[in-house]
């Protein structure tokens, strides 16, 4: 489970610790029981740790959206600008802010050799396309032309033109 599932799971039980103290106090108010003064120090216990463990996860949860957004914000501005050093700097910094040891950037080719790699290979991918259809295409001839050549040999055969071709074919 990411970070920010387990916070809403904690601010879920920060706001159940908060109903158990209430109907806690609700209970002291109604029925008066013999132990009414630990009853009561128990359900505010019950409603002080339910409120701060739900608002120091909440406070997490809202740190970490904010997080996320200047990420992204950092990541629009720089391809707005089409400049991989902004972008790389984003990521850098981002890096750092989730690391606390030192940061390993990958190395690689920017995005505009890229973009070029992808065209490239769109280009090779047509290209290999057009030879499959043309050896394709020439094979299709080459069986017709084997075809017609067995059908003119059969006939010469059954004319009587051969007789050792005669022989052959029956």
């Amino acid at each position: 489970m990411n970070k920010k599932g387990g916070n809403v799971i904690r601010i879920v039980l920060g706001v159940y610790l908060i109903y158990l103290g209430v109907n806690i106090f609700i209970e002291v108010v109604q029925k008066n029981p013999a132990n009414s003064g630990f009853m009561g120090v128990a359900g505010g216990i019950f409603v002080i740790v339910g409120a701060v463990y739900a608002f120091l996860a909440a406070k997490k949860v809202f740190a970490e959206m904010k997080k996320e957004k200047n990420v992204e914000e950092e990541l629009s501005v720089s391809e707005a600008d089409g400049n991989e050093i902004k972008w790389q700097e984003a990521e850098i910094s981002h890096a750092k802010k989730e690391s606390k040891g030192p940061v390993m950037v990958e190395a690689g080719p920017d995005r505009n050799e890229r973009k070029e790699a992808e065209k490239e290979n769109k280009v090779n991918t047509g290209e290999k396309i057009a030879d499959k259809e043309r050896a394709d295409k020439e094979k299709v001839t080459a069986e017709k032309k084997a075809d017609k050549e067995k059908a003119e040999t059969e006939a010469k055969a059954g004319k009587g033109e051969n007789p050792a071709e005669r022989d052959k074919v029956k």
